[in-house]
């Protein structure tokens, strides 16, 4: 009885031995296929976008809970060519930019094709891309880096890119009871006449009403926003089913603004025709406005 509670032993430990080492070894072999997967270069050239995952029924769901729907009013009959490259400067970013995830690259099999001739790239933060599994789902979403060299190429290649110029600045002004922006960034209107792009205004009206945040140790979280990228701690409640409407204003020609400074002024002009007057502004967006 004895041998053979000890031949039985025996194989159980050699089988669990080898279950472990094979399971090691795969896991060994998974984690190298994935390393690999991060030097393809995919988020600077959208290799990785899956129109199943954007056209799938899922999103239906989300979009009726939010009530998302595009507004293409404000383009005064224009409509876009596949000639130039189109960057869309969305705001506000809110606090997880939804507008955009769902109206735009979860939606891309219902976007009007003589508004947006081509199936747009959203470019998103390079932290984004060095986050496992979460890099794969923006991949697939057809995210590509906010980098310069990597818009401009898309660009240049007469591509239509979305991006959210606010970033973790304006995430952290995101509130529900007002609408704040953030003016530091002029990148992309350096970018639009380098690549020799069309600037087409965009506000997501709801966007910074889905989360109510609780603003509390402020200086802490704009410490942290400056050494890591984003504004921790972050405190909310939500998502509320506000209504998001995605509004398009009409393009902007670079080539009609000899300067940066008049470039800007023409894009923040548009933006505030687009929001009209009932949106509560922050008083620095309101200041802002008032003096353009």
């Amino acid at each position: 009885m004895e041998i053979v509670l000890l031949i039985v032993s025996c194989f159980f430990l050699v089988g669990f031995t080898f279950a472990v080492l094979g399971g090691l070894f795969l896991g060994f072999l998974l984690g190298l296929w994935y390393a690999v997967s991060y030097y393809d270069s995919a988020e600077r050239t959208g290799i990785r976008r899956w129109p199943w995952l954007q056209n799938c029924r899922v999103w239906n769901f989300v979009r009726t809970y939010f009530h998302i729907k595009l507004d293409f009013s404000a383009l005064e009959g224009n409509t876009f060519s596949d000639g130039r490259g189109y960057l869309f400067p969305a705001r506000p970013h809110g606090l997880c930019c939804l507008s955009i995830i769902f109206g735009i690259s979860a939606n891309v099999g219902t976007l009007p094709s003589s508004h947006l001739p081509k199936v747009p790239f959203i470019g998103a933060s390079s932290w984004v891309f060095r986050t496992p599994f979460f890099r794969d789902l923006i991949l697939w979403g057809g995210g590509i880096d906010v980098k310069r060299e990597t818009l401009k190429a898309k660009l240049q290649e007469k591509e239509s890119v979305f991006i959210l110029p606010g970033g973790v600045d304006e995430m952290t002004l995101s509130s529900r009871t007002s609408l704040e922006f953030s003016f530091k960034h002029d990148g992309f209107l350096r970018l639009v006449k380098e690549a020799d792009a069309l600037l087409v205004p965009v506000f997501c009206k709801g966007e910074n009403r889905i989360f109510a945040t609780w603003n509390i140790l402020r200086a802490l979280r704009l410490r942290f926003t400056k050494l890591f990228g984003y504004p921790l701690p972050t405190f909310f409640f939500g998502p509320y089913p506000e209504p998001l409407t995605i509004q398009f204003g009409a393009p902007i020609d670079p080539r009609d603004h000899e300067s940066i400074g008049s470039l800007k002024e023409a894009y923040w002009k548009a933006m505030f025709e687009l929001i009209g007057e009932k949106e509560m502004l922050g008083p620095e967006t309101r200041a802002y406005k008032e003096k353009i």
